[in-house]
């Protein structure tokens, strides 16, 4: 059977009027957060909820994530944000 992530190649942006992105999103590899501090405290949460990394949005982000759909939540001028991000297969 197939794997429902098999190389996903849909990009996302959900995040309105915060001047935030994940780029390049889809990534294989890893990506990198732009307009947020590199301090800024972010997570990674898997589809059921499971954090799956938490700390700094420093450089580059998702290297031990498997292929999949993930929601980077982070904080931004004191509200909850979120952005979608999906981890493709390399070909």
């Amino acid at each position: 059977s197939a794997n429902v992530f098999d190389c996903l190649g849909t990009a996302v942006e959900e995040v309105a009027n915060t001047g935030t992105h994940a780029w390049p999103n889809p990534f294989t590899d890893t990506f990198s957060v732009t307009g947020l501090p590199p301090s800024a405290a972010i997570r990674i949460v898997d589809p059921q909820g499971r954090t799956v990394h938490s700390g700094p949005a420093s450089s580059e982000l998702g290297g031990d994530l498997s292929p999949g759909v993930y929601t980077l939540l982070f904080d931004h001028n004191a509200n909850r944000s979120a952005l979608k991000i999906i981890k493709a297969c390399d070909r």
